[in-house]
Protein backbone atom coordinates (compact mmCIF):
# COMPACT_ATOMS: atom_id res chain seq x y z
CA UNK A 1 0.00 0.00 0.00
CA UNK A 2 1.19 3.45 -0.90
CA UNK A 3 2.48 5.72 1.56
CA UNK A 4 1.81 8.91 -0.41
CA UNK A 5 -1.59 10.55 -1.73
CA UNK A 6 -0.46 10.24 -5.30
CA UNK A 7 -3.87 11.54 -7.06
CA UNK A 8 -3.21 14.54 -4.67
CA UNK A 9 0.35 15.11 -5.61
CA UNK A 10 -1.00 15.04 -9.63
CA UNK A 11 -3.71 17.12 -8.86
CA UNK A 12 -2.27 19.85 -6.92
CA UNK A 13 0.24 20.36 -9.89
CA UNK A 14 -2.65 22.07 -11.72
CA UNK A 15 -1.56 25.46 -10.37
CA UNK A 16 1.47 25.05 -12.63
CA UNK A 17 -1.24 26.18 -15.61
CA UNK A 18 -1.96 28.97 -14.02
CA UNK A 19 1.16 30.51 -15.29
CA UNK A 20 2.03 31.62 -18.45
CA UNK A 21 5.58 29.75 -19.68
CA UNK A 22 6.88 33.54 -19.17
CA UNK A 23 5.33 34.23 -15.70
CA UNK A 24 6.82 30.59 -14.66
CA UNK A 25 10.29 31.00 -15.83
CA UNK A 26 10.29 34.55 -14.13
CA UNK A 27 9.36 33.00 -11.03
CA UNK A 28 11.68 30.14 -11.25
CA UNK A 29 14.21 32.38 -12.56
CA UNK A 30 13.22 34.61 -9.31
CA UNK A 31 14.09 31.93 -6.77
CA UNK A 32 17.32 30.42 -8.21
CA UNK A 33 19.39 32.34 -5.89
CA UNK A 34 17.76 30.80 -2.94
CA UNK A 35 18.33 27.34 -4.23
CA UNK A 36 21.49 28.17 -4.94
CA UNK A 37 22.23 29.10 -1.29
CA UNK A 38 20.69 25.76 0.02
CA UNK A 39 22.79 24.12 -1.70
CA UNK A 40 26.05 25.76 -0.66
CA UNK A 41 25.33 25.14 2.13
CA UNK A 42 24.71 21.68 1.31
CA UNK A 43 28.17 21.41 0.26
CA UNK A 44 26.49 20.31 -3.40
CA UNK A 45 27.90 23.48 -5.30
CA UNK A 46 31.20 22.23 -5.12
CA UNK A 47 30.55 18.75 -6.85
CA UNK A 48 31.53 17.94 -10.69
CA UNK A 49 30.80 15.25 -13.01
CA UNK A 50 28.72 12.95 -10.14
CA UNK A 51 25.74 10.99 -11.51
CA UNK A 52 23.00 12.60 -9.59
CA UNK A 53 19.16 11.84 -8.99
CA UNK A 54 17.00 14.55 -8.07
CA UNK A 55 13.79 12.65 -6.17
CA UNK A 56 10.80 14.88 -6.51
CA UNK A 57 12.64 17.15 -9.30
CA UNK A 58 10.05 19.42 -9.76
CA UNK A 59 9.87 21.40 -12.28
CA UNK A 60 13.42 21.68 -11.82
CA UNK A 61 14.53 24.44 -9.34
CA UNK A 62 16.99 22.06 -7.61
CA UNK A 63 18.37 19.89 -10.74
CA UNK A 64 18.73 22.38 -13.14
CA UNK A 65 21.53 24.17 -10.87
CA UNK A 66 22.83 20.69 -9.84
CA UNK A 67 23.40 19.70 -13.72
CA UNK A 68 25.64 22.85 -14.57
CA UNK A 69 28.61 20.75 -13.24
CA UNK A 70 26.85 16.94 -12.81
CA UNK A 71 24.88 14.43 -14.87
CA UNK A 72 21.18 14.99 -13.24
CA UNK A 73 18.00 12.67 -13.46
CA UNK A 74 15.14 14.19 -12.23
CA UNK A 75 12.44 11.72 -11.24
CA UNK A 76 8.55 13.47 -10.31
CA UNK A 77 5.24 11.95 -10.41
CA UNK A 78 3.92 14.84 -11.86
CA UNK A 79 4.07 15.01 -15.49
CA UNK A 80 3.76 18.56 -15.77
CA UNK A 81 6.30 18.98 -13.22
CA UNK A 82 8.87 17.17 -15.85
CA UNK A 83 7.54 18.30 -19.14
CA UNK A 84 8.84 22.26 -17.41
CA UNK A 85 11.69 20.39 -15.74
CA UNK A 86 12.55 19.16 -19.49
CA UNK A 87 12.09 22.38 -21.09
CA UNK A 88 14.17 24.76 -18.55
CA UNK A 89 17.00 22.32 -18.67
CA UNK A 90 17.14 22.72 -22.78
CA UNK A 91 16.85 26.23 -22.29
CA UNK A 92 19.85 26.22 -20.03
CA UNK A 93 21.97 23.67 -21.96
CA UNK A 94 22.34 21.31 -18.70
CA UNK A 95 22.70 17.83 -18.34
CA UNK A 96 19.24 16.91 -16.93
CA UNK A 97 16.66 14.60 -17.97
CA UNK A 98 13.49 14.78 -16.47
CA UNK A 99 11.54 11.25 -15.51
CA UNK A 100 7.74 10.72 -14.98
CA UNK A 101 7.80 7.96 -11.98
CA UNK A 102 6.94 6.51 -8.39
CA UNK A 103 10.01 7.78 -5.78
CA UNK A 104 8.33 4.57 -4.07
CA UNK A 105 9.56 2.64 -6.77
CA UNK A 106 12.01 4.34 -8.69
CA UNK A 107 13.27 2.85 -12.19
CA UNK A 108 17.10 2.15 -11.37
CA UNK A 109 19.32 -0.66 -10.78
CA UNK A 110 20.80 -0.56 -7.26
CA UNK A 111 23.52 1.40 -7.11
CA UNK A 112 23.21 3.47 -9.56
CA UNK A 113 24.30 7.11 -8.47
CA UNK A 114 26.79 8.89 -6.57
CA UNK A 115 24.72 11.51 -4.96
CA UNK A 116 20.37 11.27 -4.04
CA UNK A 117 19.23 14.64 -3.52
CA UNK A 118 15.54 15.39 -2.36
CA UNK A 119 14.02 18.90 -2.74
CA UNK A 120 10.95 19.68 -0.22
CA UNK A 121 9.82 16.24 -1.48
CA UNK A 122 9.86 13.43 2.30
CA UNK A 123 7.14 15.89 3.79
CA UNK A 124 4.83 14.55 0.75
CA UNK A 125 4.23 10.99 2.37
CA UNK A 126 3.02 10.03 5.29
CA UNK A 127 5.36 7.08 5.71
CA UNK A 128 8.87 8.45 4.91
CA UNK A 129 10.48 4.93 5.10
CA UNK A 130 9.84 3.30 1.62
CA UNK A 131 11.41 6.25 -0.31
CA UNK A 132 14.26 6.38 2.21
CA UNK A 133 14.71 2.75 1.09
CA UNK A 134 14.54 3.00 -2.46
CA UNK A 135 16.83 6.15 -2.62
CA UNK A 136 19.03 4.10 -0.15
CA UNK A 137 19.43 0.95 -3.32
CA UNK A 138 19.58 3.08 -5.72
CA UNK A 139 22.83 5.09 -4.11
CA UNK A 140 25.93 4.04 -4.42
CA UNK A 141 27.93 2.36 -1.37
CA UNK A 142 29.65 5.27 0.67
CA UNK A 143 27.13 7.75 -1.62
CA UNK A 144 25.80 10.64 -0.04
CA UNK A 145 21.83 11.93 0.54
CA UNK A 146 21.01 15.28 1.15
CA UNK A 147 17.53 16.72 1.73
CA UNK A 148 15.66 19.76 2.34
CA UNK A 149 12.61 19.56 3.80
CA UNK A 150 9.88 22.64 5.23
CA UNK A 151 11.94 22.97 8.85
CA UNK A 152 8.57 21.54 11.58
CA UNK A 153 10.81 22.61 14.27
CA UNK A 154 10.59 26.16 13.06
CA UNK A 155 7.77 28.65 14.98
CA UNK A 156 8.18 30.80 11.99
CA UNK A 157 7.10 27.56 9.79
CA UNK A 158 4.48 26.78 12.30
CA UNK A 159 2.30 30.68 11.80
CA UNK A 160 3.21 30.19 7.79
CA UNK A 161 1.27 26.91 7.89
CA UNK A 162 -1.33 28.57 10.32
CA UNK A 163 -1.50 31.30 7.58
CA UNK A 164 -1.86 28.75 4.54
CA UNK A 165 -4.55 26.49 6.29
CA UNK A 166 -6.61 29.97 6.68
CA UNK A 167 -5.88 31.54 2.99
CA UNK A 168 -7.32 28.07 1.34
CA UNK A 169 -4.19 27.23 0.14
CA UNK A 170 -3.72 30.47 -1.86
CA UNK A 171 -0.14 30.43 -0.37
CA UNK A 172 0.79 27.18 -0.52
CA UNK A 173 0.06 27.44 -4.64
CA UNK A 174 2.23 30.77 -4.71
CA UNK A 175 4.70 28.49 -3.40
CA UNK A 176 5.00 26.12 -6.30
CA UNK A 177 4.06 23.20 -3.75
CA UNK A 178 0.94 20.68 -2.91
CA UNK A 179 -1.74 20.58 -0.78
CA UNK A 180 -0.33 17.06 0.17
CA UNK A 181 1.79 16.98 3.35
CA UNK A 182 2.92 15.39 6.66
CA UNK A 183 4.12 17.09 9.54
CA UNK A 184 7.67 15.19 9.95
CA UNK A 185 10.04 17.13 12.64
CA UNK A 186 13.78 17.13 12.42
CA UNK A 187 14.23 14.19 14.73
CA UNK A 188 11.93 12.65 12.89
CA UNK A 189 13.90 12.44 10.14
CA UNK A 190 17.06 11.83 11.57
CA UNK A 191 15.86 8.42 13.11
CA UNK A 192 14.73 7.36 9.82
CA UNK A 193 17.97 8.10 8.05
CA UNK A 194 19.60 6.28 10.78
CA UNK A 195 17.24 3.86 10.80
CA UNK A 196 17.34 2.51 7.01
CA UNK A 197 21.57 2.49 7.48
CA UNK A 198 22.76 6.04 7.06
CA UNK A 199 25.38 7.24 8.67
CA UNK A 200 27.43 10.67 9.12
CA UNK A 201 23.42 12.14 9.55
CA UNK A 202 24.01 16.15 10.01
CA UNK A 203 21.14 18.59 10.15
CA UNK A 204 20.66 22.50 10.26
CA UNK A 205 18.50 24.89 9.48
CA UNK A 206 18.18 28.29 6.50
CA UNK A 207 16.05 30.46 5.47
CA UNK A 208 16.18 31.12 1.90
CA UNK A 209 14.74 34.22 1.20
CA UNK A 210 12.63 33.90 -1.23
CA UNK A 211 8.98 36.19 -1.11
CA UNK A 212 6.14 33.49 -3.50
CA UNK A 213 4.72 35.17 -6.51
CA UNK A 214 1.12 35.33 -7.70
CA UNK A 215 0.49 34.47 -11.27
CA UNK A 216 -1.88 36.67 -12.89
CA UNK A 217 -4.82 34.14 -13.52
CA UNK A 218 -4.61 33.79 -9.08
CA UNK A 219 -4.68 38.12 -9.73
CA UNK A 220 -7.72 38.41 -11.15
CA UNK A 221 -9.43 35.59 -9.20
CA UNK A 222 -8.44 37.62 -5.70
CA UNK A 223 -8.91 41.46 -6.77
CA UNK A 224 -7.66 44.06 -5.89
CA UNK A 225 -7.98 43.95 -2.15
CA UNK A 226 -7.68 39.92 -1.95
CA UNK A 227 -4.10 40.36 -3.86
CA UNK A 228 -3.02 43.24 -2.03
CA UNK A 229 -4.17 41.21 1.74
CA UNK A 230 -2.07 37.97 0.20
CA UNK A 231 0.58 40.35 -0.42
CA UNK A 232 1.14 41.70 3.20
CA UNK A 233 0.41 38.62 4.54
CA UNK A 234 3.13 37.08 2.85
CA UNK A 235 5.73 40.43 3.66
CA UNK A 236 4.73 39.46 7.05
CA UNK A 237 5.99 35.83 6.77
CA UNK A 238 8.71 37.22 5.33
CA UNK A 239 9.42 39.28 7.95
CA UNK A 240 9.45 36.83 10.62
CA UNK A 241 11.36 34.05 9.14
CA UNK A 242 13.92 36.93 8.86
CA UNK A 243 13.45 37.88 12.69
CA UNK A 244 13.74 33.98 13.72
CA UNK A 245 16.46 33.56 11.65
CA UNK A 246 18.44 36.23 13.33
CA UNK A 247 17.49 35.66 16.79
CA UNK A 248 17.12 32.02 17.33
CA UNK A 249 19.14 29.34 17.22
CA UNK A 250 19.02 25.86 14.91
CA UNK A 251 16.91 23.93 14.32
CA UNK A 252 14.57 26.77 15.32
CA UNK A 253 15.32 29.75 13.09
CA UNK A 254 15.00 28.77 9.51
CA UNK A 255 11.94 27.82 7.46
CA UNK A 256 14.31 24.82 5.56
CA UNK A 257 15.66 21.82 6.92
CA UNK A 258 18.80 20.79 5.58
CA UNK A 259 20.02 17.10 5.78
CA UNK A 260 23.12 15.47 4.77
CA UNK A 261 24.09 11.62 5.58
CA UNK A 262 26.35 9.13 4.02
CA UNK A 263 25.22 5.53 3.02
CA UNK A 264 26.97 2.68 4.65
CA UNK A 265 29.78 0.72 2.83
CA UNK A 266 27.81 -2.26 2.38
CA UNK A 267 26.27 -3.28 -0.63
CA UNK A 268 22.73 -5.03 0.28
Amino acid sequence: MGTQDKHAEIAGDRFLEEWSAEELDRYLDCVAASKRRMLQRLGLLSLEDQLVVDAGCGPGTFGTILAETNRVVGVDISRRSVVVANRRARKAGVRFVGLVGDLELLPFGDGTFDICFGGWVLHHFSDVGPVVRELKRVLKPDGVLALVEPNEASIAMRFSRFLEDRLDKVVLAASLDTPSRTVHTPAFYAAVLRQYGFRDVRLSSCYSGEVPLLPRSKKRKLGFWGTSAVRLLLAARHLLFMLSERVLPQPLNGAGLLLTARRDGRCD
